[in-house]
């Protein structure tokens, strides 16, 4: 009897030791980071990092844990995770059961604002309780909104799941080169199935409203955030099935001359989930970027009788010029405002601009009322380059580090001529009105062996007996 107690007692104390070296199994946790709420061009290349505070994810790039307790020193290199395709990042990594995991995302070493934590165990940072069985945690979006968020918030509201949430994302930064968004535009999404020939029954994706989009903030490893306009559309499950397409574009105001130029395309996923799309340059124009070193003293001179007699503007309204345009200059676009010169009609300014000697500068004139500018009547009829979209701006090839542009001509073509302005009076009463259309710039063109493209469209005219039709 009093060996079955002792061979029980030894059993019981033997199963409360923990030998040398028995861990139990470790279980992987999967993070899926979404980064299409970072204000920047976040793509592929990008080094997307999970930092933390446990074995799983080292601080430094020799794993090491510190013991200090600051946020610097506790979060550091973290682990790199790898691109799914679009804004979707994955990382996973192994973690002993019941580890209490605090951890935030990393972009390019940008360190993203702090999140409520919903296991209650930190006040700044993201956490997770380790459980028993491999999991992943729900979709988590990068927080660079200024302020704490939820950690798995989504930046739209909660909708019922008899709607599929469609994230939409555009990046204005190469069309912000060349024309400039006042401020009351908008910008937004349409769209819908079957090319533009049909619209789906949604509350939000048509061809023929427009599904607001909300201008971005901040900015991210220098990258300026209010490029980015992003925007959540609700479409029913009901009208769309897995694998349909589905077209849009993205437009400003309800101006289909200030959409994109062809319709893009996605196609309803598995489940009809909610989904990101990834980010668009709007119109397909990335920026064009140059290295800009050259410090000029440049003065614009500019003659307005021109536009005085035309009635497009008076002696006494506010005359800008907006310069750096196509990364022609380091800041883009640059507004500086004209004085006038004593009683005449001549304005001026002479402003330092950061530029390249030997290459041309984009400019143009705007006449300003009430906070909007009114871009002058102009075409480029000299232009060389390919990009359709400069042709309307003004150039000045720069020939040294202190010069003055004289837009003093009055002509009708000269590159150089005076600024011109739609008549802005107000009509007292019905009148009749002839339009006149001049074709023969049309007509020169193409008989120069160049094509006339469309706007709008896909018609490409490249013969003279094609222009009328």
């Amino acid at each position: 009897m009093k060996c079955t107690l002792y061979l029980l007692l030894a059993c019981i104390i033997l199963a409360g030791l923990v030998l040398p070296g028995v861990v139990q199994s470790q279980v992987k946790v999967t993070f899926i980071i979404n980064s299409s709420t970072a204000p920047d061009t976040v793509n592929a290349a990008y080094d997307v990092r999970v930092t933390g505070a446990s074995a799983g994810l080292p601080n430094s790039a020799d794993g090491s844990i510190p013991r200090v307790d600051t946020l610097m020193t506790r979060f550091g290199a973290g682990l790199k995770a790898s691109s799914i395709g679009g804004d979707y990042w994955k990382l996973t990594v192994s973690f002993q059961p019941k580890d209490s995991v605090r951890f935030k995302f990393r972009i390019n070493g940008d360190w993203e604002d702090n999140s409520t934590d919903p296991n209650g165990f930190s006040t700044d940072n993201r956490g997770v309780r380790v459980g028993f069985a491999d999991t992943t945690l729900p979709v988590m979006y990068y927080n660079k909104t200024g302020s704490t968020q939820p950690q798995y918030r989504t930046p739209w509201t909660a909708a019922p799941d008899s709607f599929m949430n469609v994230y939409f994302r555009t990046d204005m930064q190469g069309y912000a080169q060349n024309s400039v968004l006042g401020a009351t535009d908008t910008l937004g999404v349409r769209g819908g199935g079957h090319m533009m020939n049909a619209d789906f029954n949604t509350p939000e994706l048509a061809w023929g409203t427009t599904s607001y989009l909300t201008k971005g903030s901040g900015s991210m490893n220098g990258y300026d955030g209010t490029n980015f306009w992003a925007g959540r559309v609700r479409i029913r499950k009901s009208t769309v099935n897995p694998g349909d397409s589905l077209y849009y574009k993205f437009i400003i105001n309800s101006d289909w001359g200030r959409a994109d130029n062809s319709n893009r395309l996605f196609i309803v996923p598995t489940g009809r989930n909610d989904t990101t799309l990834s980010w668009k340059w709007f119109q397909d124009i990335k920026p064009i970027g140059r290295p800009n070193l050259d410090t000029a003293f440049i003065t614009f001179t500019t003659n307005m009788a021109h536009a005085v007699a035309k009635g497009g503007f008076k002696n006494g309204d506010t005359l800008v010029v907006q310069s750096g345009f196509f990364g022609t200059a380091a800041e883009s676009p640059r507004e500086r405002r004209l004085s006038r010169q004593g009683l005449t009609n001549l304005y001026k300014y002479t402003d330092t601009i950061v530029t390249s000697v030997g290459k041309p500068l984009d400019y143009q004139y705007y006449w300003k009322k009430n906070a909007l500018n009114v871009r002058e009547n102009y075409f480029n009829f000299q232009y060389t380059g390919t990009v359709s979209a400069e042709q309307e701006k003004r150039q000045f090839l720069v020939p040294n580090k202190n010069f003055t542009i004289n837009d003093t001509v009055n002509g009708v073509s000269d590159a150089r001529r005076q600024p011109e302005f739609a008549d802005q009076s107000k009509l007292s009463q019905a009148v009749k009105v002839t339009w006149i259309v001049d074709m023969r710039p049309a007509y020169y063109q193409v008989w120069a062996g160049d094509s006339l493209v469309a706007g709008q469209g896909t018609a490409t005219v490249r013969y003279v007996d094609s222009i009328k039709a």
